[in-house]
């Protein structure tokens, strides 16, 4: 390929607000633009420019790939014409070309000038741009060659543009062309300055729409699955389990601390169980339903939803059942009911009476801190079964105590004496004999009594322990539910931001490419292949589309799918020498050369198309190259002579006039205007004279 060295120097104004889009523009151009293109805010640093545009590194490794490099350097100016050192930068242009690094170099200048209507120029820099078109003019001794190309908001078809802003294409493609085609753009003499007035028109063809095809992505981003949806777990219940009763012993401390172990033991299994099944719950979504619904399709995220929201209010009415006999055990059945009720209306911003709710709350904080540190005993205290037993025990160790008093009151029991001197003493120890075997029998019947008594202090133990029991068990079951309660509240609110993420996702807007005067976009009907499409789906999902979507990564969603859709379009560019003959119209139009100026005599618009395109007959003499970038055709208007006297209404700050003076030859014929039924792209440009 032949490319051909250009610096462009944005001069200060107009130029300079161009220049961000411009350089924008450029950066994004696939192929060799920016390697044979140097970019600078003013002409001081054109040496600068020079050196790195011409670097044998980057002259070098473009030969090694087989470019060719015009050993000519081409300048850029963009200037606004009232600019009030343009001339001196003119002027001072030969003597830099003398310098040692310029020394030698085949150098052409061109010179972008827009005219005071594009800047809203005041009247004195109206004047300003008087003199310097006048001191342009033409001169065949100019150094270096150099040619002239005034820029209005109004071309020759009549036609205005809005803003300086939409001049930015015209001046994008020229410093394109200037780089990278063979278009004859200026003189053919080694020096000499002259003018000529230039318009330029861009044709886009699309094979379909972006919004289109990201909107075909996403609909083959879900294949056809008939993979059930899983069922959504419901809180496991504690093991059932039973507490053996220990068995009864003589020792009086023995019950209490035989019932503790016994208890001990019981609760090993469900407390383990409990442990095992909530360290489950530390991942913040345990089971990800939400992802699994969406990887299936966005559509099972409804069905999902309804299964969780199913679960959520069994698993919900259990915390409560559990939570209101907690309730009724600490005496405060109903009070929360109520509480839950006043502070739904004070949601609802309903009036409530303050002073109630914070006595309900009073009320319940005993059990609710019970609850919150899962505190058995306390409930164990309050239980009433519990607490008859606990009573009981408190009377029977009363009577333990004076059981025992008596017990030792007897004093130590002492054997009947034996052998012949206790034979032969009998008759004589009658009453001693009566008296032991009186206290025996007292000693037997107070130790039946504390028999009967540690028997029944140790059922009533053994009711204490089971009041235990009963609500340790209770505690773990509202622990394994409320832990499961909030895992399901977790998983239906981020399937929720899914929902929502989802619905930004197909609910954002879609634009289509900006309208521009200097642009048309015309989409044929022709499509991409649909296996194509479901294969770039295909590999959107393999990298993660889903997970991200999952993430709620929209905008990066959106970037992938948009940059997915502008590949498909490139990979299946149309053919743009389909265009119509109303857009070839609407096209000539918007390239007339873009000033307002008298005609003269020898005049003549040339054109030239870059592109792959076969235009109509033209009405001049076309330069065409097939050559350009893919789905874009280039339509260049270029008149020739022009003399900056020529030019309508630099007398001042009012709008140039088209009025024809009496020695003024009469303009050549515009573009035959397109049949009846033209495309709505001409009207939309000619809704604007």
């Amino acid at each position: 390929m032949r490319l051909h060295p250009t610096i462009v120097v944005a001069f200060e104004g107009t130029p300079h607000r161009l220049l961000p889009s411009l350089e924008c523009a450029w950066q994004e151009r696939e192929g060799l633009l920016r390697e044979s293109l140097e970019v600078t805010r003013s002409p001081e640093a054109l040496t600068r420019a020079l050196r790195a545009l011409l670097s044998q590194e980057r002259l070098l490794s473009l030969r090694r790939r087989g470019h060719v490099v015009d050993r000519a350097v081409t300048l850029v100016w963009l200037a606004d014409a009232h600019d009030e050192h343009l001339m001196s930068h003119v002027n001072r242009l030969p003597t830099t070309l003398e310098q040692a690094d310029w020394a030698g170099l085949e150098v052409r200048l061109h010179v972008l000038l827009l005219l005071p209507d594009v800047a809203a120029s005041t009247p004195e820099q109206w004047t300003h741009a008087k003199a310097n078109v006048s001191r342009l003019e033409a001169s065949e001794t100019a150094v270096p060659v150099t040619r002239v190309w005034p820029l209005s908001l109004r071309n020759q078809a009549d036609l205005y543009l809005q803003h300086p802003e939409d001049l930015a294409p015209l001046a994008q493609h020229f410093v394109e062309l200037c780089v990278l085609s063979d278009v004859p753009l200026g003189r053919v003499t080694p020096n000499g300055r002259d003018w000529a007035a230039l318009g330029m028109c861009a044709l886009h063809a699309h094979s379909a729409p972006e919004s289109e095809l990201i909107t075909r992505l996403w609909s083959s981003l879900w294949p056809p699955s008939n993979d059930a949806l899983p069922s959504v777990a419901l809180p496991p219940d504690v093991p059932d389990a039973t507490l053996p009763a220990p068995d009864a012993s003589d020792d009086d401390a023995h019950a209490e601390r035989a019932w503790r172990d016994a208890l001990t033991t019981a609760l090993r299994a469900p407390r383990q169980f409990v442990d095992e099944h909530l360290a489950r719950y530390d991942e913040p979504l345990p089971w990800e339903y939400g992802r699994i619904a969406l990887q299936q399709s966005p559509a099972r995220l409804a069905d999902m939803a309804a299964r969780l929201d199913h679960a959520l209010d069994v698993t919900a009415r259990q915390v409560d059942a559990v939570v209101d006999e907690c309730d009724r055990a600490g005496g405060v059945e109903g009070h929360r009911a109520r509480l839950r009720r006043l502070l739904a209306r004070q949601r609802r911003g309903r009036a409530v009476d303050d002073a109630t709710v914070t006595r309900l709350t009073a009320l319940l904080a005993d059990v609710d801190s019970a609850l919150a540190s899962h505190d058995a005993t306390w409930f164990v205290t309050h239980d009433d079964t519990a607490r008859r037993a606990r009573t009981q025990l408190t009377v029977l160790e009363e009577r333990r105590a004076a059981l025992l008093a008596n017990l030792a009151a007897l004093g130590p029991s002492t054997p009947e004496p034996q052998g012949c001197l206790a034979f032969l003493l009998r008759p004589f120890t009658r009453r001693q004999r009566r008296a032991r075997a009186e206290r025996e029998r007292q000693r037997d019947a107070l130790q039946r009594c504390l028999r009967a008594l540690r028997r029944e202090r140790h059922e009533h133990f053994g009711s204490v322990a089971r009041a235990t029991w009963q609500w340790e068990r209770t505690l773990l079951r509202y622990r394994v539910r409320l832990a499961h309660l909030e895992a399901l509240q977790h998983e239906r609110a981020r399937l929720t931001e899914t929902q929502r993420a989802l619905r930004r996702a197909t609910e954002r807007p879609l634009s289509p490419p900006a309208p521009h005067p200097l642009r048309l976009h015309v989409t044929t009907p022709d499509a991409v292949p649909t296996v194509e499409v479901a294969a770039a789906a295909e590999a959107l999902r393999h990298h993660g589309l889903v997970e991200l979507l999952w993430d709620g990564d929209v905008d990066d969603v959106h970037a992938r799918l948009a940059h997915t859709a502008a590949d498909l379009r490139r990979a299946h560019h149309v053919n743009v020498t389909a265009f119509t003959e109303d857009v070839w119209a609407a096209a000539q139009l918007a390239a007339a050369p873009r000033v307002a100026a008298h005609d003269r005599p020898g005049q003549q618009v040339t054109f030239a198309v870059l592109g792959n395109a076969a235009p109509p007959p033209l009405p001049g003499p076309a330069w065409t190259s097939p050559t350009w970038f893919a789905g874009e055709v280039l339509l260049l208007q270029v008149l020739e002579p022009l003399g900056p006297d020529q030019l309508l209404g630099l007398n001042g700050g009012a709008s140039p006039s088209t009025t024809a003076e009496p020695n003024d030859v009469p303009p050549p014929a515009p573009p035959s205007p397109p049949s009846e039924g033209a495309s709505s792209l001409i009207q939309t440009l000619l809704a604007t004279r």
